[in-house]
């Protein structure tokens, strides 16, 4: 993609305008190729749409510079930072997701996962289990287990997001102590080696096990059974 700046030269090559150059009418462009872009958010002259759809051939400098300003409180709220989340470098993006934490949620889906991880074990806290809930999709799955660790009786809240490995060894630990009506609701998250495992540890409660595990396994357990009962 060119720098912005050579958009007026191409279209003077091509006998075309800039608009019929990227096919769109769009006066965020205009500005920017002018250098007049931020000075027109602050005066309300461009829309964070008309900004977002040229977001990808902007500078990153230019890209952040919006960021800060659109990030200002007014009646736009934060229309000009989500516009250009996409585009916006992690550095940056955990700078401003620092600075405006009460907006964390707008931020997390272009966070990296261990940044976001760190910010849900701090926020958890001080803010409780249910304050963080939102942000699990986007979280590290080292994360997820040390909340999983902290949290024993939300396991069944973090199982969807947590790695099937590890779901699958703390359910596994879990049946010892409390027997495998505790973990049923842990099933579907786990490896279909390790509900393999339960079964051959409780052989007479294959049927609530059969449904998470392979057809071979639950066949080969089919086998057992009739050997056993002639």
């Amino acid at each position: 993609m060119p720098d912005i700046a050579k958009f007026p030269e191409l279209a003077e090559i091509f006998e075309v305008t800039v608009d019929e150059l990227l096919g769109v009418r769009n006066t965020a462009l205009h500005k920017a190729i002018e250098g007049d872009l931020i000075e027109s958010i602050r005066e309300r002259e461009v829309t964070a749409e008309e900004v977002g759809e040229i977001a990808p051939i902007l500078p990153p400098k230019q890209v952040e510079e919006v960021m800060q300003e659109g990030s200002q409180p007014d009646e736009d709220g934060f229309a000009y930072v989500r516009s250009l989340l996409p585009f916006a470098s992690e550095r940056f993006i955990r700078e401003l997701a620092a600075e405006y934490s009460d907006r964390l949620i707008d931020f997390v889906p272009f966070m990296a996962e261990d940044d976001v991880g760190d910010i849900v074990l701090k926020k958890v806290k001080t803010e409780g289990f249910d304050a963080v809930t939102a942000f699990f999709p986007f979280v590290s799955y080292s994360a997820l287990r040390v909340l999983a660790g902290e949290y024993p009786d939300r396991l069944v809240d973090l199982a969807p997001f947590m790695a099937e490995d590890d779901v699958s060894e703390i359910a596994f630990e879990k049946t010892k102590t409390e027997g495998i009506d505790a973990i049923t609701n842990l099933l579907p998250f786990m490896t279909q080696e390790r509900v393999a495992d339960l079964a051959e540890r409780y052989p007479d409660h294959i049927a609530q096990l059969a449904p998470f595990m392979c057809e071979d396994d639950v066949n080969r357990f089919i086998q057992k059974l009739l050997k056993k009962n002639g």
